[in-house]
């Protein structure tokens, strides 16, 4: 993401609490130029619910937000600007006897090799991920955590390898049946399977956007609960839902802009609410469609 993020302070801090919200009925988090996480209960209805988050807007900013519902945290990376490098994994707790702290969860381990990376960040199934798209390491980078509600990272590694093909974010979002979508500067859409293990897969094609899409500005993606792969422009502020099945296809949803003061958003990731599926599994639309053919042989029988 190339618009700037939220400075976090390299010390252990306190979030100010603005308001409060039961976590489960969060649509969307976000965050802001000028340092500030909003929650959204729907497109049209969001609330600061952070501030005071930036320390040094001249030396770090945030980066890969996204969201550990398990926990009900939010995480992300904290990077230096001059050199892009990533400094910090950190966690804010939105919800929970630790609601309002903010806390490195880095455990000691090793991010250097992650370099200059603008790509986005997401969660599944316990793990966080985030795509470096700058470097010589480009590709998904995985980090796994140990147990407890305040457990930090206990691996870091990239199981699929180098992968250079999906250009400079964008964003990321994952589906709940673990399908990770990337989208790029240049409107490109792809997908990626986090079930299937082998080293050898590569990110796959669906489709360039930006007939639908237009604008110049970056655009930030996450998965609701509905399932839908939303994206908002920072330069235009419109919401719009890309459609998978249909490669190129979006369409205008109406919502607010998610704006503080005169700054825009900077990054967006689902809410916690349960993240909704993009694509239904070909084995389960099989099993169902098989279903209806029974069904309907036994009704001609009788």
């Amino acid at each position: 993401m190339k618009y700037p993020q939220i400075i976090i302070t390299l010390a252990a801090a306190m979030i100010t609490q603005h308001a409060s919200a039961q976590f489960s009925s969060i649509y969307a988090f976000a965050t802001t130029d000028e340092g500030s996480l909003n929650q959204y209960t729907s497109l049209t209805t969001g609330s600061l619910i952070a501030s005071n988050l930036v320390t040094n807007t001249n030396q770090f900013r945030v980066n890969h937000l996204a969201t550990d519902a398990a926990r009900t945290r939010v995480i992300y990376g904290v990077e230096n600007i001059a050199t892009g490098a990533l400094t910090d994994v950190r966690a804010a707790y939105i919800a929970g006897p630790a609601a309002g702290q903010n806390s490195s969860i880095l455990n000691g381990n090793d991010i250097s090799f992650i370099g200059n990376s603008n790509g986005g960040g997401s969660f599944f199934n316990g793990a966080y991920y985030l795509y470096d798209d700058i470097g010589p390491n480009q590709g998904i980078v995985r980090m796994t955590f140990g147990t407890g509600a305040f457990a930090g990272i206990s691996s870091i590694s990239m199981p699929w390898g180098i992968n250079t093909a999906g250009g400079d974010l964008g964003d990321i979002a994952i589906d709940g049946a673990g399908q990770m979508f990337l989208f790029n500067e240049a409107r490109d859409l792809y997908s990626f399977d986090l079930n299937n293990s082998s080293p050898s897969q590569q990110l796959s094609f669906i489709g360039n956007y930006s007939a639908s899409v237009g604008g110049t500005g970056t655009r930030q993606m996450f998965i609701d609960d509905l399932g839908r792969i939303m994206i908002n422009a920072a330069d235009t502020g419109d919401w719009r839902s890309l459609d998978p099945l249909n490669p190129g296809s979006s369409t205008l949803i109406p919502g607010i802009d998610i704006t503080v003061g005169t700054n825009t958003f900077s990054d967006l990731s689902s809410g916690g609410r349960p993240v909704g599926v993009v694509i239904p599994e070909p084995s389960t639309a099989l099993l169902g469609g098989l279903g209806l053919l029974a069904l309907f042989r036994r009704k001609r029988v009788a």
